[in-house]
């Protein structure tokens, strides 16, 4: 039994677009967990989505650009966290430090990071944003990708900015994949 039709049923057309309205129905009301993003309707307007985005965007210009920490980091609140593999660091000073020295070691030369994939929805006081990280890295002799990753980050609108108050990167590659020399 699909919806209301049974098996051995005549099947007109107003009965299927009858059941398959009621399919549609219940399964954007079923919920994952504790929470069903379908049921929810969103307040947060296309134009906040698309804010969000750039946002996200703006934190890896800052870093691709001029390796500019200070600048990834104006993309937070002052208590703004970030989760990765290589700890979890609170607020402007401990990112910029963090950030400062992953950059220091080499780590972000010649990377370039493509973000895709976005997803944004409405949260308590705020946004969730999640989408794909991909890490590029190039020197004179070749290209690579030198990682991939996922990103959940929580939003909160401030003075007409989104800011983060939450950004983890959960990494699936980490290692240069480039062409043995």
């Amino acid at each position: 039994m699909v919806g209301h039709l049974v098996v051995g049923q005549v099947l007109t057309p107003a009965r299927l677009l009858h059941a398959l309205a009621e399919h549609i129905h219940t399964a954007q009301t079923l919920t994952s967990g504790n929470f069903s993003r379908q049921e929810k309707k969103m307040a947060i307007s296309s134009s906040d989505k698309r804010d969000i985005e750039e946002a996200l965007c703006r934190l890896y210009d800052a870093l691709d650009g001029n390796h500019n920490a200070e600048g990834f980091v104006a993309g937070f609140t002052p208590d703004g966290v970030v989760s990765s593999r290589y700890g979890e660091y609170k607020g402007h000073a401990a990112i910029t430090e963090w950030l400062r020295g992953h950059i220091a070691k080499g780590a972000e030369d010649g990377a370039r990071h493509m973000l895709s994939n976005f997803l944004v929805d409405e949260i308590d006081g705020g946004a969730e944003i999640r989408c794909y990280l991909l890490k590029i890295v190039a020197d004179d002799f070749r290209i690579w990708l030198a990682g991939t990753s996922w990103i959940t980050a929580q939003v909160v609108q401030k003075d007409g900015r989104w800011l983060f108050t939450g950004f983890r990167l959960k990494h699936a590659l980490q290692k240069p994949q480039g062409p043995l020399n």
